[in-house]
């Protein structure tokens, strides 16, 4: 059965407002507990609180729970945590929210179970909704919110409509009878109540007449209360034969703890001929097996060695198709070979005839440039000496020697300028020529290459000759 954890009870207002339970928690953990209270301080308002976890809007002490509270302006708030197991620890919450509707009382019964450290365990539930001070008590609308979102988001947590649903999942799921808290409640509906009904119940005959049958009688309605007990002793002598019927029953008992045995060894002898058969047949059908495999195998065999003969006379008529190929490919790699052998000497025929244009071209070009130069030089110093004799006629000693000097000057800056033009044209005239230098090199080089080529070409034409006489012979 599970034992209380935590009880919680928030805006509990009795004694027409002067006492109350703001929002308080007890830690029980699962033990046995004693509450201490002065007389008057609420010892039975509290037990008529913690029994609303289980048994809500009960009767107790002969006082209704609309008696004990006030609930005309605001909702009461009581929940008290279980434990349902310990390895692991497992929690259960029962909540009740007493409220008044049109003058009638009603309440909602939620139940939810977690483990440890479940933000909606039974401190997380929203009995006090903060503000500007210190918090006040949530109104039976927003616990209603609550639990219906509870409810729709995990499968642990559900809202009851009816006493009955909640009493039925609670004894279902949780063992929390609901005849033994009803007990709980009579047992304790007043001061010294415990030792009391206890006191009354020192012999076996009182305790069935105290506590059996009316608890029995309590699941009676009206009238038929007193049913039980006519029927009991209607059949009292069939109690006195009780302890007859008991020893038959045992010695039936062990009568049939042999007839027992005895079936269980033929049950046993009966699986061991099934399993026997069973190996039979499944031994038989290996056997089947292998010898039909044992024929497949060997046809198979056959079959493979008269691939492997038709696969070597296969590879041996491949191996001389190749041997034919191979012969006609060499041939046609010495043609291709004789082909640009031929093509590499006319190429450097060509490339000789064009150094040779090329350098006839060079010389010719430099001379007739020099020549050009020479008839202009000539050109401009038969038109300076004119000049200059024009000036001994008209002009005297100092003038000519002055205008002769400035003649001289420009002569220098000329030819100056000239040799320097003349000696770039030099420079490129030598460039030209390492080119040409550079270019018959590289022609040289491509003929080297070409005669390496041939004598390759010549000797593998002379390996393929041998080749082709031997296979002749």
């Amino acid at each position: 059965m599970p034992t209380i954890s935590k009880i919680r009870l928030c805006n509990v207002i009795y004694e027409r407002g002067r006492k109350r339970y703001n929002d308080d928690i007890f830690m029980t953990d699962g033990n046995n507990t004693a509450f201490l209270l002065e007389n008057g301080g609420g010892k039975t308002v509290l037990v008529q609180m913690i029994l609303q976890s289980v048994l809500p809007r009960i009767r107790h002490a002969d006082r209704k729970i609309r008696e004990t509270l006030m609930l005309d302006s605001d909702s009461a708030h009581i929940a008290v945590e279980w434990i349902l197991s310990e390895h692991p620890r497992r929690y259960l919450v029962t909540a009740i929210t007493l409220f008044t509707k049109g003058n009638e009382l009603q309440s909602f019964q939620y139940a939810y179970s977690y483990d440890p450290g479940d933000l909606n365990g039974i401190e997380g539930l929203p009995f006090t909704i903060p503000n500007d001070q210190s918090g006040r008590a949530a109104s039976y609308h927003e616990m209603n919110e609550y639990y219906q979102k509870q409810k729709n988001s995990s499968i642990h947590a559900k809202l009851f409509t009816t006493l009955d649903a909640y009493h039925q999942h609670l004894e279902e799921q949780y063992q929390l009878s609901h005849s033994e808290w009803m007990s709980i409640s009579k047992i304790n509906s007043k001061e010294g109540g415990v030792e009391e009904f206890f006191d009354n119940c020192k012999t076996t005959s009182q305790l069935v007449n105290n506590l059996l049958i009316p608890s029995v009688e309590s699941t009676f309605e009206g009238n038929k209360a007193r049913v039980f007990v006519d029927t009991f002793e209607a059949h009292q002598e069939h109690l006195k034969a009780f302890r007859h019927l008991q020893s038959d029953i045992i010695q039936n008992e062990k009568i049939k703890e042999q007839v027992d045995g005895y079936a269980e060894q033929y049950k046993t002898y009966h699986e061991s001929q099934i399993e026997w058969q069973t190996c039979r047949e499944v031994i038989r059908g290996i056997s089947d097996h292998i010898e039909q495999s044992h024929n497949v195998l060997k046809n198979e065999s056959v079959n493979i060695k008269d691939k492997l003969e038709k696969n070597e006379t296969e590879s041996n008529e491949l191996k001389m198709a190749y041997s034919s190929l191979n012969i006609a490919g060499m041939v046609k790699i010495l043609e291709d070979l004789e082909t640009d052998y031929k093509l590499a000497l006319i190429e450097l025929q060509d490339q000789k005839e064009h150094r040779d244009q090329l350098e006839g071209e060079k010389d010719l070009l430099e001379l007739a440039k020099a020549y050009e130069r020479w008839r202009e030089e000539n050109t401009k110093l038969n038109i300076f000496k004119d000049e200059l004799k024009d000036l001994d006629k008209e002009l005297n000693l100092t003038v000519t020697v002055e205008k002769l000097e400035e003649v001289k000057g420009k002569l220098h800056y000329f030819y100056s300028k000239k040799i320097q033009i003349e000696q770039d044209r030099l420079e490129v005239s030598r460039n030209n020529k390492s080119k040409l230098e550079l270019e018959h090199k590289e022609v040289e080089v491509n003929i080297q290459t070409s005669e390496e080529k041939k004598n390759v070409k010549e000797h593998e034409k002379t390996k393929l000759d041998t080749m082709l006489h031997t296979k002749k012979q």
